[in-house]
C-alpha cells in the first residue's frame, strides 16, 4: 500500500475568477511533521482544503496514499482539525459526543459506540488534558477548551495523517507546550502531522520541514530556517526538552 499520505501535481484551485492557487506541485510523506506557513491570504487554508478534496482543483491531480482522489474510500486515515470552526455546530451535546463523533467510521454499524470507541475519546481527551470535562456540555467550555475537543475528535480515530488548521489559536502556552509534546509523541509512533500555523510557538522544534506560500504559490519547501519566523519573544516549557529529542535548552521563540 502507497504510504505517501498527499501528492498533488501541478495543482490549481479558484475561487470564483481568482486563481488562489497555481500550479502547485507538494508531495507530503509518510511520517513527516510538516509546517504550512505565509502571511494572510497566502492561500494555507486552501491549500489544506485543496488536500483534503474539501475544494476541487480547477486543474492538477492530487492522490491520496497513492490513490487518485475521485477513487479514495479510506477517510477515517486522515484527522482534520479545520480553522475556527465550532464544537458545538448548534447542537447540544457532550464533550464525549463530540470526540466520539470522530469514530463514526469505524464504529460497527447499527451497534453503536463500543468500549473501544470510548476508551479512544478518553485517551484523545487525556491527550489535550481535558478528560474531566468528559462529560461536561461543549457549549460551557471556552473557544481554546472547543479547539482541544476538536483535535481530540481528529485524534480519536486514530488516523495515520492528522492536519491542524491554526490549532493554538486561543490555546494559551502551558496548553501549547502540553500539546506540542502529544503531537511529538504521535509523530514519533509514525504519524504524519501537517500543520497550518500563523505562529508555532511551543510546535516550533517538532517541525522537520517548512513550505511557505507567498500570492499563492510555494516560494520556499525544505527544513525550517531562522528567518521564517520574527522573533519577538521567548516560551519556556518545562519537561519539554527532556522528551523531545534535539531540543535546545532553551527553545525557539514564537514566530510571527
Amino acid at each position: 500500500m502507497n504510504a505517501t499520505p498527499f501528492a498533488l501535481r501541478a495543482g490549481t484551485i479558484a475561487l470564483g475568477r481568482t486563481r488562489v492557487l497555481e500550479n502547485i506541485d507538494l508531495t507530503i510523506n509518510d511520517g513527516e511533521f510538516v509546517v504550512i506557513l505565509g502571511s494572510n491570504g497566502s492561500g494555507k487554508t486552501t491549500l489544506v482544503r485543496g488536500l483534503l478534496g474539501l475544494i476541487p482543483l480547477a486543474a492538477g491531480e492530487l492522490e491520496l496514499f497513492g490513490t487518485p482522489l475521485g477513487e479514495f474510500r479510506e477517510w477515517a486515515r486522515i484527522g482534520y482539525v479545520p480553522q475556527r470552526f465550532s464544537a458545538t455546530a448548534g447542537v447540544p451535546a457532550t464533550v464525549e459526543e463530540v470526540v466520539l463523533s470522530g469514530r463514526i467510521s469505524l464504529a460497527r454499524r447499527g451497534r453503536g459506540y463500543g468500549r473501544e470507541d470510548r476508551a479512544a475519546a478518553v485517551e484523545a481527551l487525556d491527550a489535550v488534558q481535558l478528560a474531566g470535562r468528559i462529560h461536561d456540555p461543549v457549549d460551557e467550555l471556552s473557544m481554546g477548551q472547543q479547539q482541544r475537543v476538536l483535535i481530540a475528535r481528529a485524534m480519536a480515530g486514530r488516523p495515520d495523517v492528522l492536519v491542524l488548521d491554526e490549532p493554538l489559536a486561543g490555546v494559551d502556552q502551558q496548553r501549547q507546550g502540553d500539546f506540542a509534546m502529544t503531537l511529538a509523541e504521535l509523530n514519533r509512533s509514525g504519524r504524519t502531522v501537517v500543520l497550518v500555523a500563523h505562529e508555532l510557538g511551543a510546535l516550533q522544534s517538532l517541525v522537520s520541514r517548512a513550505v511557505l506560500l507567498s500570492t499563492g504559490k510555494i516560494t520556499y519547501d525544505g527544513p525550517p530556517l531562522d528567518e521564517h519566523f520574527h522573533i519577538e519573544h521567548v516560551h519556556h516549557h518545562p519537561g519539554l526538552e527532556a522528551k523531545l529529542p534535539n531540543v535546545p535548552s532553551n527553545p525557539p521563540s514564537e514566530p510571527r
